[in-house]
């Protein structure tokens, strides 16, 4: 063997076996503070807003919220007050660890009556605790849409006058448990003003939680729910449903629609 290969091959051995000696990079976790109300994605503003926080959480930041990560993420708020979107959130995406959002009780999130708030991708998980969505407005999910093979886990939140077709507040077709919350004013042209529960693989599990004011129309056969509109399983304890209302011409149900899988209450 020529000397020269014979050199370039054993250095070739030797680079490989440092490599391979290298401990593997662990999926980085982070916490993201959110310190401008302000909804942007300016890099080097020095702000770190909720969309760029998320982005971060999705692995694909600008670096104003720091580094991004791959793994379970939370997001807090130093600030308090309404966050007004112009357009929704970036989607909640899987691969990249769970996300939660706590708002510590001090903010809201208003889709200004002209977009959807948030979306939850198949396979994503999130977690939204103590704050409000409001004023969400889409086809369907005005608050929130949860995909097909998406996680949604609500506590100590607020649904607040959000609208769509089909479930204002929450559009739900994956895994979703609520928790200690509130469902008030939402709207729904037809199906699930406070929300709605589609085709899901496991029972949604809603417990203590309030749904007041919450409106349902339209006249299609299947249309209802002023606060609840089901077409599969879905289990509900220890809620208080107040106000609710139906004002079509179909089924009905001022309070829970259910026209398909096992409704335990």
């Amino acid at each position: 063997m020529p000397k020269g290969l014979h050199r370039f091959l054993t250095a070739l051995l030797i680079a490989a076996l440092v490599w391979g000696s290298l401990p593997v990079r662990p999926a980085y976790a982070a916490g993201y503070v959110v310190n401008s109300l302000a909804d942007n994605n300016t890099a080097g503003d020095g702000l770190c807003t909720l969309r760029e926080a998320i982005q971060s959480a999705n692995n694909a930041g600008n670096g104003d919220c720091g580094a991004n990560s791959n793994a379970a993420d939370t997001i807090t708020f130093s600030v308090s007050g309404t966050i007004t979107l112009g357009s929704t959130l970036p989607n909640i995406v899987g691969g990249q660890g769970a996300l939660t959002i706590d708002g510590g009780g001090n903010i809201t999130i208003s889709g200004n009556n002209s977009v959807r708030v948030f979306y939850v991708n198949a396979g994503a998980n999130l977690t939204l605790q103590n704050l409000t969505v409001s004023n969400g407005l889409a086809l369907s999910g005005g608050g929130i849409v949860n995909d097909s093979g998406g996680t949604l886990t609500v506590s100590n939140s607020t649904f607040s006058s959000n609208s769509a077709y089909y479930g204002g507040g929450i559009y739900n077709a994956g895994t979703l448990t609520v928790t200690n919350s509130t469902f008030t004013s939402n709207t729904a042209a037809r199906r699930g003003g406070g929300l709605e529960n589609v085709g899901t693989s496991s029972a949604p599990i809603i417990t203590d939680s309030l749904f007041e004011n919450n409106t349902a129309s339209g006249n299609n056969s299947f249309d209802g729910g002023g606060a609840i509109h089901t077409d599969s399983d879905l289990t509900i304890r220890n809620n208080t449903f107040r106000n609710n209302l139906y004002n079509g011409d179909a089924h009905g149900g001022g309070a829970i629609l259910s026209i398909g899988g096992t409704l335990n209450i």
